[in-house]
């Protein structure tokens, strides 16, 4: 009779091991893109799951609803802006120095985040800021 000890992990197994920051970032992606397109109605927790790789209970786990996977979209987008602010020390600044950096910043923020604009067009149009 052969002693059976703990099986190794195979490499597949290991594969799926994910990291939980990671992970979440990449449903907020995802979910970023999705709402952008579709709006908070629209969306499908179906596409961003697949988008991502994961399955909706594991969306779930971390989000606990659609409506808190929109909110978390969009408080990860206040505190990019915010921070983005902070580090520009605008109050140190003289004002047309000030102005011009932040529409300079916008103006990249916007280009490198191209779902962003349309998630606060639905924002506004679909939600009506709630």
């Amino acid at each position: 009779m052969k002693h059976q000890g703990k099986k190794k992990p195979s490499p597949k197994k290991k594969e799926r091991l994910r990291d939980r920051e990671a992970t979440k970032a990449e449903i907020l992606d995802a979910a970023e893109e999705e709402f952008a397109k579709y709006g908070l109605a629209g969306a499908k927790i179906d596409a961003i799951a697949a988008r991502t790789g994961v399955t909706k209970a594991m969306i779930y786990y971390y989000f606990k609803s659609k409506d808190a996977l929109y909110q978390e979209v969009f408080q990860r987008l206040v505190r990019e802006l915010n921070q983005i602010i902070q580090q520009s020390h605008l109050e140190q600044l003289p004002a047309e120095v000030a102005l011009k950096m932040v529409i300079h910043s916008a103006i990249a923020y916007e280009a490198s985040h191209p779902y962003r604009g349309r998630l606060w067009f639905h924002e506004a149009i679909q939600n009506q800021g709630k």
